[in-house]
């Protein structure tokens, strides 16, 4: 296998940006479908499970890969087959970069004329995931109304936990960014 190092040339930046634009979007998609399924989770066992099974189960979710949660998606709704065709592929599309690109698109990162493909590539898979996010938020949106929860303020509290779990350590040093 050939060596992808940048080596300070803005095409192999670009590139590289561009992969790895694409891979962040399909792990925010992977995240937002968790948060969904949590959602629909929460309204169908409301006071039905202790706390401790509940939070197992939940925490099961954030651990399932994008296959699994799109799976679980399934048996518990319908989705149009626009939805489902872009779900499938934003699936496929994150497989593949994830375990395959670099290795079967060697050749065209060489080039520059292939690089550029990549780039656009790259910039295709962005938008897809991208639509499937802005579908996982409606549906995330409409789930939050139907259990009574504000999205706004709901989304707030999510971030807040989220840079909390973030800034547990940063160089070996436990920190708060709650508290500033």
């Amino acid at each position: 296998m050939g060596n992808f190092e940048s080596n300070g040339t803005t095409e192999n930046s670009e590139m590289f940006t561009h992969y790895g634009n694409a891979v962040w979007l399909a792990q925010k998609f992977e995240k937002c479908l968790a948060a969904v399924l949590q959602g629909e989770f929460a309204f169908e066992n409301k006071g039905k499970l202790p706390y401790e099974k509940y939070h197992e189960e939940i925490s099961k979710l954030y651990k399932s890969n994008l296959g699994e949660l799109l799976r679980k998606l399934k048996k518990q709704t319908t989705v149009d087959s626009d939805i489902e065709e872009l779900l499938q592929n934003a699936l496929k599309r994150r497989n593949y970069l994830v375990h395959d690109y670099f290795y079967h698109n060697e050749s065209k990162a060489t080039v520059p004329d292939g690089r550029l493909s990549i780039v656009q590539e790259l910039i295709e898979d962005q938008a897809t995931f991208l639509k499937a996010i802005m579908w996982v938020d409606q549906r995330c949106k409409e789930g939050l109304l139907k259990i009574g929860v504000d999205a706004a303020k709901f989304a707030e509290i999510v971030e807040k936990n989220r840079l909390a779990e973030v800034a547990k350590f940063r160089n070996g040093e436990p920190i708060d960014l709650l508290t500033k």
